[in-house]
């Protein structure tokens, strides 16, 4: 066989090849490539909700009769177990986690370590349960906003706006400090 022969051979070889090719449906790779990028979406999603912090109902109580000390409440669900460990603000000295229990018939407030949260289940800060317990705040005014950043055992942080002023007693909410 001649060089040429053998190019010639070849050369029809690869066009049939690439007529075969070019000639069958390309539909399983279309739909391949889509499934692919439906799930890369979905992988992407499941990690959005993952490392969701979700802080709703945001509320600092406006400090009474000129106190400097006051409670907040909020709604905190997240999109992984983990454990809400701290508070922080800058118009605070210092924000303590605290609950309150029934202890021999009395409630009593009690400074928690932290608080254990499952993915996708609200944990609810309320009156008469577990709450903020804000030290050392400076002066606030009903309709203030105030920063809030939450601090997890996870190492992850969150910031939240909180509104001033007065939670709705109507529902048997009334806190007393």
């Amino acid at each position: 066989m001649t060089a040429y022969n053998w190019v010639k051979g070849f050369g029809l070889g690869c066009a049939a090849f690439a007529m075969i090719a070019a000639c069958s449906p390309k539909s399983e790779t279309v739909e391949t490539t889509a499934n692919q990028a439906q799930e890369d979406t979905q992988k992407v999603d499941e990690r959005i909700a993952e490392s969701a912090i979700i802080v709703s109902d945001a509320l600092i109580r406006t400090p009474l009769g000129g106190k400097n000390v006051t409670a907040g409440y909020f709604s905190l669900t997240l999109g992984q177990d983990d454990r809400l460990l701290y508070a922080s603000t800058d118009v605070a000295e210092k924000i303590e986690l605290h609950t309150v229990e029934m202890t021999d018939g009395v409630m009593q407030m009690r400074e928690m370590e932290g608080v254990d949260i499952k993915a996708g289940q609200a944990v609810v800060f309320a009156p008469k349960g577990e709450h903020l317990m804000i030290f050392g705040v400076k002066p606030l005014n009903e309709g203030d906003i105030v920063e809030v950043t939450f601090g997890f055992e996870s190492g992850r942080t969150a910031t939240a706006n909180f509104t001033v002023g007065m939670p709705d007693v109507s529902k048997g909410a009334g806190h007393n400090h």
